[in-house]
């Protein structure tokens, strides 16, 4: 299962995360 959602945490890395 692969699930794409955006990071907000990290604001140097506001990229999308998939897991």
């Amino acid at each position: 299962m692969i699930i794409c959602v955006s990071n907000p945490n990290q604001r140097e890395n506001m990229e999308r995360v998939c897991i």
